[in-house]
């Protein structure tokens, strides 16, 4: 008995707790590896460029690319998303 009623009175000593998160923001533990956040596309064919099909290969976002906007993704993949 003295049982069912620890469990009836439980969550209610539990309701008056207060939860707190805290964030260390300078707190480093490593790099996160930028493969983490890839995705996969399939080769987009376009007709933009005038000829019948240029697919499109590569990764969306590279920032080493000539063809990048300012934010990293390959303008090419925008515009023939756009397209679609």
């Amino acid at each position: 008995m003295k049982y069912i009623l620890l469990f009836l009175l439980l969550p209610a000593l539990a309701a008056g707790q207060r939860a707190v998160i805290s964030i260390d923001t300078d707190r480093v533990i490593d790099t996160i590896d930028p493969n983490i956040y890839g995705l996969f596309m399939e080769p987009i064919a376009s007709t933009r460029t005038g000829a019948p099909t240029n697919t499109l290969y590569g990764p969306i976002y590279n920032p080493e690319s000539p063809r990048a906007n300012k934010d990293g993704l390959v303008q090419d993949y925008i515009d023939a998303a756009r397209e679609l």
